[in-house]
């Protein structure tokens, strides 16, 4: 394998881990030994300490391998970070005596060419996409995880679970249950039931979700989902307007420079609330931050105090909060 340094990119994070795992995997067969693994939370990390840890000597010639997994310093960002600018000249200084027995892994759910810490790397570091399956890719891979284990099941419970709109973590996870369940006997659809009802449950996050992303014919989808789930739009409004608040204040933080532990300490949000936040921080300027919360309140008024159909309250905000500027 050539190079030391890899960027593996995607919104999956079972594909990304499957690789991640593939090239230490190559790393030690290259060498012909297990190579030491080191695992850093770049969120808990200063530059000083990063430029610390990257000191590595080999003794006997043993090599070592460094994963970072989604670092704050590889996000996509329009205004300059001083926290991303020290990290930078830390892996500048770093690339100019690195150690050949020293490799560096990291993992990003997107992949930001202009980022200032990737630039420092240059034509030195291998990025690698790992592209989310399409459907039909889903299917047989889902198909395959029910193979390698023997059992029998029908197209009827790949079609269920490649549809679920769950991850591949999830899926893996699900079907290793319910094989061990199954003792051996052929799976069918009703075997899923249980499960299946816990995942139309997160249907009102999947609302959410693609609503920082911007996507409103998607979100409006899951709405009619959640409505045909017989669930309140009460409370959907609810979970839009607590959504965005939360969004509000990551947003803030991250752009006064703050790693995700310090929001999380400001904010009592969970970790991987708000990595999936941080992801979409682009994706609204201040001033349509600003509008989204006017629609929002039009909205809690328009279902509280006048008789207006509440299922189309919620599609009008859901488009006003997608649109974008002109």
């Amino acid at each position: 394998m050539s190079g030391n340094t890899f960027l593996i990119w995607g919104q999956d994070p079972y594909l990304v881990e499957e690789k991640t795992a593939d090239i230490i995997n190559q790393i030690n067969l290259d060498r012909g030994e297990e190579v030491e693994r080191v695992f850093l939370d770049a969120d808990e990390i200063s530059a000083p300490q990063l430029a610390e840890t990257l000191e590595f000597t080999p003794l006997f010639s043993l090599a070592r391998i460094i994963i970072f997994k989604r670092p704050f310093w590889l996000t996509k960002s329009k205004r300059k970070n001083n926290k991303i600018e020290e990290i930078a000249r830390v892996w500048s200084n770093y690339l100019k005596t690195a150690s050949t027995e020293q490799f560096i892994i990291m993992t990003a759910e997107e992949y930001a060419p202009a980022n200032s810490v990737i630039k420092a790397f240059g034509k030195s570091l291998q990025v690698m996409e790992c592209k989310s399956l399409e459907p039909l890719q889903l299917k047989k891979w889902v198909k395959d995880q029910f193979s390698i284990r023997g059992i029998k099941t029908d197209d009827k419970v790949f079609s269920l679970l490649s549809s679920s709109g769950q991850d591949m973590y999830y899926l893996k996870n699900l079907i290793e249950k319910t094989c061990l369940l199954a003792e051996g006997r052929k799976i069918t659809q009703e075997d899923f039931d249980e499960d299946l009802i816990k995942v139309e449950n997160t249907t009102i996050f999947k609302i959410t979700d693609e609503l920082l992303k911007r996507n409103a014919r998607t979100a409006i989808a899951n709405l009619h989902k959640y409505v045909d789930q017989q669930q309140p739009l009460i409370v959907a409004l609810f979970m839009i307007i607590r959504q965005f608040i939360n969004f509000g204040k990551v947003k803030y933080f991250k752009e006064k420079g703050y790693t995700s532990k310090e929001i999380a300490d400001h904010t009592k949000l969970q970790g991987f609330q708000i990595r999936n936040m941080e992801k979409y921080i682009n994706n609204f300027t201040d001033e349509e931050l600003r509008r989204v919360f006017a629609a929002c309140l039009q909205a809690d008024i328009d279902i509280k105090r006048t008789g207006k159909d509440n299922l189309l309250v919620i599609e009008t905000l859901i488009y006003e909060i997608c649109l974008r500027e002109s």
